[in-house]
Parts: structure tokens; sequence; C-alpha cells
């Protein structure tokens, strides 16, 4: 996702930026620092500064809904032991 919105960077001391070039960003050459592990600080510059959510993060919610919506309607013994439900099913699947 961010190399949609911006570019990935380099230094000299190969510290890692993400340079967004959205809107105001661009002229202003808004630069953010980057850990060696996680994308985590441009992102959430980019939800909070120009509203824009990876797809990722949109399916990830519309899961999280999906599966609420199962759960609301599942029967109480699935809900009190999932586990042992499963056992029970698959039991007399055979």
């Amino acid at each position: 996702m961010l190399d949609s919105y911006g570019v990935r960077v380099v230094d000299d001391k190969k510290d890692k930026w993400f340079r967004c070039c959205v809107g105001d960003c661009f002229n202003k050459e808004t630069c953010i620092k980057m850990s060696k592990t996680s994308t985590s600080l441009a992102t959430s510059h980019l939800k909070n500064a120009h509203n824009v959510v990876p797809d990722k993060t949109v399916t990830t919610l519309a899961n999280m809904a999906a599966l609420e919506k199962v759960k609301a309607n599942s029967m109480p013994g699935f809900l009190n032991n999932p586990k042992r439900w499963f056992q029970v099913r698959h039991a007399f699947v055979f």
C-alpha cells in the first residue's frame, strides 16, 4: 500500500523512511521514519492525515464483522465450548 502513496527511501545510515506524496505532504516533503521490521508509523500517517486505509485492514474488519454475526446466531453449545462442539459434530458424521 505504501508504494501507491509515496516512496520508500533508505539513507546513508541504512535508516528506512517513507516519503509521503499525497496532498500537501508532497510539497512539504513529509518523511516518516520506519523501523526495520514495521511500516505502522507510515500507515498510521496515511490513515490519520489522508484517510487512506489499507485493503488488508478493510478486509480484516469485514471478516471480523461476519464472524461476529455468525457467533451471534450460533448454538449455545458452540459458544460455551467450541472444541467440544466440533468433536461431537464430527463424531456423528462418519
